[in-house]
């Protein structure tokens, strides 16, 4: 019920003062309810015991087999506070703030943040995969610092996403894949040896991080259905409301990397982990790609619909399930130390 409510108060907040609010004003406002539901929350998010567990394993000196900037910047939070649930929420306000920097620029990414973005990604990346979602909220950062031409602040926000997850970099390639027409022997090779250089010094770290998405198993047989579905939402917005000179190209690659990455997760969660990065991707894009009009609103408010109701539904299926779910919702003043079980 208490991410319903969320969910209502920045629908209904956006219908009502998106003409009259400036577009960061709109992002913070709108985000209100549900950062306060993210930052009061006990051991709920189904990775947030896991990442206090792993918060342990590094105060402990133990590697904990997370991507170096997530270590560093856990092992100098460390330095102040042992308090796992307090670093978690340090984080969120982090990626909370980066995010901010990309969506509350414009009125059109502000939209497309409170009507798409949050309903589908918000509670999962702010109370479950806190590490994708510093790495895609920096890596937004980055890709701004790019449309500027600022080549070394975008190098520098694209290094530390990918330090943060490996798999920032598949997001930032379908950030720029309009621009591959423009791309010529000069760029392949800088950009083949910027990522064979990030490959070699992570290496081990890729190689497990591979391993642990292949190892996962496809959750149910219509596993991916929902986010394809999703998808083929977001291309119908796209037709109906594109600028008179749309990126094909951008849409075409997007929909060969969905369809692949739907294939993949008849086998492996990674699949359905990169139809959910390929429609992150087309969100981030859609203010390049469409008119924001009336009818753009309408289907953008049953894509939302959409995006949440099949949020919440998986919510809903894994009720109880492991040590941190996201239902039951448990508020930080219930949480005791003998609540948290590991296993």
């Amino acid at each position: 019920m208490i991410y319903t409510i969320g969910y209502i108060y920045s629908t209904f907040f956006y219908l009502l003062f998106f003409r009259h609010v400036k577009s960061k004003n709109l992002y913070y406002l709108a985000s209100l309810v549900p950062i306060i539901i993210v930052l009061i929350r006990g051991f709920t998010g189904v990775d947030t015991v896991s990442y206090i567990y792993i918060f342990d394993q590094i105060s402990a000196g133990y590697d904990a087999n997370v991507e170096v900037g997530f270590y560093w910047l856990t092992r100098f939070m460390l330095t102040f506070t042992s308090d796992g649930l307090l670093i978690l929420k340090v984080y969120a306000v982090v990626m909370f703030y980066f995010f901010a920097t990309f969506f509350g620029k414009t009125p059109e990414r502000a939209s497309v943040y409170i009507l798409l973005v949050m309903p589908l990604f918000f509670y999962d990346m702010y109370m479950n995969g806190i590490r994708y979602g510093l790495a895609y909220s920096i890596a937004l950062v980055a890709y701004d610092q790019k449309l500027k031409s600022n080549n070394l602040l975008f190098v520098f926000f694209a290094i530390l996403a990918f330090s943060f997850h490996v798999s920032s970099l598949i997001f930032l390639g379908l950030l720029f894949a309009n621009y591959l027409k423009y791309l010529n022997l000069k760029s392949v090779t800088a950009i083949t040896l910027l990522v064979g250089l990030f490959i070699y010094f992570f290496r081990d770290r890729v190689i497990v991080k591979l391993a642990q998405y292949s190892d996962i198993g496809s959750p149910e047989p219509l596993s991916g259905l929902m986010p394809l579905i999703i998808f083929l939402a977001v291309l119908l917005l796209v037709f109906v409301s594109a600028k008179k000179q749309p990126s094909f190209l951008l849409v075409f690659v997007l929909c060969v990397a969905e369809l692949c990455a739907f294939v993949l997760s008849r086998y492996t969660y990674m699949g359905m982990r990169i139809q959910f990065i390929v429609i992150l991707a087309f969100f981030c894009k859609l203010p390049e790609i469409i008119l924001f009009k009336k009818q753009a609103i309408v289907l953008m408010l049953f894509i939302s619909l959409l995006c949440f109701a099949g949020r919440y539904r998986n919510m809903v299926n894994e009720y109880g399930v492991g040590p941190s779910p996201f239902l039951p919702y448990q508020y930080y003043w219930d949480v005791s130390p003998s609540n948290i079980n590991f296993i």
